[in-house]
């Protein structure tokens, strides 16, 4: 049963307690990790532009955009692409 349920990518509940700050913080940087698994164009500024515009105030501080940046220099040093 556990090999049937990760093959079917059910989708991911992610909240903090106002449900914006680092609930935006996780969904924006697994966005960005996953355009860069497939190869895609990646551009942070305006995925969060359209997370905020599904919900408001999605990553809410400096510190929290940097910690996105962050996270994504960190995975592409792990998969030696920089």
């Amino acid at each position: 049963m556990l090999d049937t349920s990760k093959s079917l990518n059910p989708p991911v509940v992610v909240h903090c307690s106002a449900g914006v700050g680092r609930t935006g913080v996780v969904i924006l940087t697994e966005l960005m990790i996953s355009c860069l698994e497939h190869n895609e164009p990646m551009e942070v500024p305006t995925m969060l532009s359209e997370l905020r515009q599904q919900r408001m105030l999605m990553v809410q501080t400096i510190s929290q955009y940097k910690f996105v940046y962050q996270v994504l220099i960190q995975f592409l040093k792990n998969s030696r692409l920089i």
